[in-house]
């Protein structure tokens, strides 16, 4: 995921799964202490729930993204499910198929005002969620 290794696993600290990513992990260590699958929820089912707004249908994303910042976009573009762009005279209109809108939101809330939605609103909805949470955050 966007470059770099995962690994997903128990915490025993937080009492819940969690994302390690790979390159930051600095010891690792096999313990004889055991885990007992049946009193969670299934590795599936976390990942169901975390990144996949339906996991046996992505959604269909179109966006409009000036011509400046989309030759920028390099691979970047396919780790969030890149179909196909069709340049037009003033942005190049760009789909995406992605499991996960407020993932996706994220990234497309870096190219700021370069980049517009054109479906699904749902997407919409949520990247003005995002930016109020930004707001609260640095008033």
């Amino acid at each position: 995921m966007n470059s770099s290794w995962h690994l997903i696993g128990w915490c025993r600290l937080r009492n819940d799964y969690r994302d390690f990513r790979a390159d930051r992990i600095k010891s690792l260590h096999l313990t004889d202490q055991g885990y007992d699958k049946s009193k969670r929820i299934s590795l599936q089912q976390y990942i169901t729930k975390e990144y996949q707004t339906d996991p046996d249908q992505p959604s269909y994303i179109k966006v409009r993204i000036t011509h400046d910042v989309a030759r920028w976009l390099g691979q970047q573009k396919y780790y969030y499910g890149f179909v196909h762009e069709k340049v037009e005279k003033d942005y190049v209109e760009m789909d995406f198929m992605f499991h996960s809108l407020q993932y996706f939101a994220r990234w497309l809330l870096m190219l700021g005002k370069h980049a517009e939605i054109v479906t699904p609103d749902d997407l919409k909805i949520i990247i003005r969620q995002q930016i109020v949470e930004l707001q609260g955050h640095y008033s």
